[in-house]
């Protein structure tokens, strides 16, 4: 087996987690996804009500590789454009 880290293609066996605290808010399990971003996109709406720092979890079954990464999410900030954010909706604050 080839290991491809990060890669992704349609028809990928993907799952994805979004926790706070050890607690999921949102699942996904999926074969349509073709990009980390479009994951946590996804990830983000679903759950929509939640507002903080969260864990993501992405697994790609089919390509054998797993990431976590923490993100920010708000439903409030999401509608201005006050902050800018990076390829992965990420919001980028400045301390």
């Amino acid at each position: 087996m080839i290991i491809e880290n990060g890669k992704i293609e349609k028809g990928d066996e993907l799952y994805a987690a979004l926790s706070v605290a050890g607690n999921k808010l949102a699942e996904l399990n999926t074969k349509e996804m073709t990009s980390i971003e479009e994951i946590m996109r996804k990830l983000r709406k679903l759950a929509s009500r939640y507002t903080g720092i969260a864990k993501v979890y992405i697994r790609n079954r089919t390509r054998g590789w797993a990431i976590q990464k923490p993100m920010f999410a708000s439903s409030s900030l999401s509608h201005t454009r006050q902050f800018p954010y990076d390829s992965t909706g990420q919001y980028m604050l400045q301390f």
